[in-house]
């Protein structure tokens, strides 16, 4: 077990799962094979899988006083999670995404932005000790930059899962200032595509990659960016390198990169190296993908290959 606990900061929803088919592309149309309510959202997810691996987890969200609010918290009791971090809020209709899911396992997801002050709220109380780390998403910029300074003030660390949707919500500078003060910062494909765009780069999607994780990891961070099957770039500050997925048939990717992020967490926590926490994460991710969330003791044997390969 990790050292210290974990602090999941973020919003908790509903994922309305829509399975079909086939993803739908533009004014194209699918049929709807089922449909199911789950209770979601990254530091959720995070949470779920650090507690199921016998980890401290707190989850700190906000949630509507409403029906969906109070079947979320009793979702959380279910597993295991203390629900002492949750801020509820008087009024708030409680957020829900919309997750599309075809028969490759493979997504869309529409999102429900909760408002600007209620994001503000979160991670109010947060209150780490040293060997704590803080794992946020850029729910709002300027308080995931003021959870950091607080991990960071109390000798904690900080991860930080940076993706498109939030970068464009806040901006790509703000983005950048906030990952300058997380300790580890995970990116995806995603991302990376639409830093190219901005940047107005004519690179190779692995040159890209490259230079984004250089880029995120100038100041003292370390960074990575995933690529689903295709394995994940990570640059420590010193040195660059490339990492395989798993080889896995995927089922559903919902979630992938949250288990990931909980599994490197978890690795962080325990001392692991930088290297060896990203293979862990892999591995975790890719058995998610492939059959749901694994016991940690299966993401250890399937691990071990990898971490005798790679690591000399």
């Amino acid at each position: 077990m990790s050292t210290g606990a974990f602090y999941c900061l973020g919003p908790v929803v509903l994922d309305k799962v829509v399975k079909v088919d086939n993803l739908p592309g533009h004014d194209e149309k699918a049929f709807i094979q089922s449909m199911t309510d789950v209770a979601g959202g990254p530091p959720r997810n995070v949470a779920a899988a650090l507690a199921r691996w016998r980890e401290e987890a707190l989850l700190m969200a906000p949630v509507g006083d409403d029906e969906t609010g109070r079947s979320l918290l009793a979702s959380l009791e279910e597993i295991g999670l203390t629900t002492s971090g949750i801020d509820i809020v008087s009024g708030m209709a409680t957020a829900f995404t919309i997750v599309i899911l075809d028969d490759t396992g493979e997504k869309a997801i529409l999102i429900d932005p909760l408002g600007e002050d209620t994001l503000a709220r979160i991670g109010r109380r947060l209150a780490p000790k040293p060997h704590d780390i803080v794992i946020t998403n850029l729910y709002h910029a300027g308080a995931v930059a003021t959870a950091m300074k607080r991990a960071r003030a109390a000798g904690a660390r900080a991860a930080l899962d940076l993706e498109l949707p939030e970068a464009k919500r806040w901006g790509w500078e703000q983005a950048f200032e906030v990952a300058r003060l997380a300790d580890f910062v995970i990116a995806n494909a995603q991302l990376l595509a639409g830093w190219i765009e901005f940047e107005k780069l004519d690179l190779p999607m692995a040159e890209a990659g490259e230079r984004l994780v250089q880029f995120l990891a100038r100041n003292g961070s370390r960074a990575c960016v995933t690529f689903g099957a295709g394995g994940l770039i990570a640059c420590d500050g010193e040195t660059t390198f490339t990492l395989p997925a798993l080889p896995i048939t995927p089922k559903n990717t919902t979630g992938a990169g949250d288990v990931f992020l909980a599994a490197f967490a978890k690795m962080s926590g325990e001392g692991r190296g930088f290297k060896q926490a990203l293979i862990f994460a892999s591995t975790a991710a890719g058995l998610f993908v492939e059959g749901g969330l694994p016991d940690w003791s299966t993401v250890e044997r399937r691990a071990q290959p990898l971490i005798d390969e790679r690591i000399r």
